[in-house]
C-alpha cells in the first residue's frame, strides 16, 4: 500500500516531530492486519495533569459524534472511563 503526504504537521516536540506520522485510524488497520474490518476498538488520549478531564470530554463528544455518524452509520457508542494517576496510585471515575 502507497501513502500519499497530504500535510506536514510540526508539533515543536524533536521527538514527537521525528517519531511520529499520522494517519487515518482504517488506514493503520489495513496495514497491521490486514485480515481484520476493524482492528481498533479503542483510542487512548493522554492529557496534561494540568487539563481538565472534563474539558477534553466536551472537545471530544462533538468530535466523536461526527465519526460516528460519517463512518459507523450513525451508530453512537461512546464509554468514557477516565483514570486520573498520582504517584502511587490510581483513581477511576
Amino acid at each position: 500500500m502507497q501513502l500519499t503526504v497530504t500535510d506536514v504537521v510540526f508539533t515543536g516536540v524533536y521527538d514527537l516531530d521525528t517519531k511520529v506520522v499520522y494517519v487515518p485510524i482504517d488506514t493503520l488497520g489495513e496495514l497491521l492486519y490486514p485480515q481484520q474490518s476493524r482492528p481498533a476498538s479503542m483510542v487512548e488520549i493522554k492529557i496534561d495533569k494540568s487539563v481538565s478531564p472534563e474539558s477534553i470530554i466536551r472537545e471530544i463528544h462533538p468530535v466523536f459524534e461526527e465519526f460516528a455518524a460519517d463512518s459507523l452509520g450513525g451508530v453512537i457508542i461512546l464509554s468514557l472511563k477516565l483514570k486520573l494517576k498520582q504517584p502511587g496510585q490510581t483513581q477511576e471515575r
